[in-house]
């Protein structure tokens, strides 16, 4: 049995390597994109989960995916102890996390507690 945190480097991975430059966004569309959840990024995670593979990404899609990864990163950090069900396969893992966990409160969770206090100093 895996541990939530034998994911982690998976996901570090990918925010690496989706989160590389460029990321050419002006600064309004950059704190736009951080704060969004899209029915094209669901889909986007939905093809990424099943593939491994992600869809051609438009720049403000690729941030709000990074978002994603990185609200998936803290939550499995904070749950990285704990055993993963046997039942919870990789891609329905991957899916709950970047969609529906994000959807639910991830988002609003992350961007309170990790972007704003950088915002804020």
């Amino acid at each position: 049995m895996k541990t939530y945190g034998e994911h982690l480097a998976f996901v570090r991975g990918e925010i690496d390597r989706l989160g590389g430059p460029p990321l050419g966004l002006s600064f309004r569309s950059f704190l736009e994109a951080m704060a969004r959840s899209t029915e094209e990024g669901d889909d986007a995670c939905r093809v990424f989960a099943v593939t491994l593979h992600w869809p051609p990404l438009s720049e403000p899609l690729r941030m709000e995916v990074c978002c994603r990864l990185a609200c998936a990163e803290e939550w499995l950090e904070y749950c990285d102890w704990q055993d993963v069900p046997e039942d919870e396969t990789g891609s329905a893992l991957l899916e709950s996390l970047l969609i529906d966990y994000w959807r639910d409160v991830g988002q609003w969770n992350w961007f309170e507690k990790t972007v704003l206090p950088k915002f804020l100093k």
